[in-house]
């Protein structure tokens, strides 16, 4: 069985609204509910567990129902950061799983054929994230706001998700990061590399953007303009 945990507890602290942008309005729809449709539309995903708000559950369960996402078979309340919202996520799945897809709800811009692409490749892989270029140079920054080095940008990627992984390996990580009192990694890949398993890469999509600053919910809604 494959499943999806969509991560949608995040405050928005950056976002600087006092709706969490999740739940923010595109096109007539939450920025949540798009994101959903997707996995909901995807063969090849059994189930979706919604991390959310405490304050929130009650409204990501109106907005699932009144929106026929009939895969959801749990709404659980996150942690303080994400590392702990996706460890809950992952700890919901439970037995019967066998891959899991994590995914920003604040990605809305996600496409099927991702989702498919991630899916066949974990099968082969075990753990599958998808990255694209950098268009910018790259600097690391030192002391005193100082370009410390400029690495080639050539061997730099981004990251987004969702991130594919085999489910025993991904519970497997959350539980030696919460034995090691690792407690906020940004990112599930990461945490995957800490008990020595290789991350394997699939080539992103420009347009799966991230909404984290009110400049990316413009440019999302412009992009489902495009559409």
């Amino acid at each position: 069985m494959t499943k999806a945990i969509i991560l949608a507890s995040g405050k928005g602290s950056r976002f600087k609204n006092e709706t969490p942008k999740q739940f923010l309005e595109i096109k007539g729809y939450p920025v949540l509910v798009h994101s959903l449709r997707y996995f909901q539309e995807c063969i090849e995903i059994d189930e979706i567990v919604v991390v959310t708000i405490k304050k929130y559950i009650n409204k990501t369960r109106e907005l699932i129902n009144k929106n026929n996402i009939t895969k959801v078979k749990k709404i659980v309340m996150g942690g303080e950061v994400r590392q702990e919202s996706s460890r809950i996520g992952v700890e919901c799945c439970g037995e019967g799983t066998k891959y899991v897809l994590i995914h920003d709800a604040v990605r809305p811009l996600i496409t099927i054929k991702l989702l498919n692409k991630l899916i066949k490749t974990v099968k082969k892989y075990n753990a599958v994230v998808p990255v694209i270029p950098f268009s910018d140079t790259i600097v690391e920054i030192g002391d005193k706001g100082l370009i410390k080095s400029i690495p080639n940008r050539v061997d730099m990627m981004r990251i987004q998700t969702p991130q594919a992984f085999k489910y025993e390996l991904i519970k497997q990580a959350h539980e030696k990061a919460l034995r090691d009192g690792v407690i906020n990694s940004p990112d599930d890949s990461g945490l995957i590399l800490r008990i020595g398993i290789p991350v394997y890469t699939v080539r992103g999509e420009e347009n799966n953007v991230k909404i984290t600053f009110p400049t990316d919910f413009q440019i999302a809604s412009k992009l489902f303009e495009l559409k």
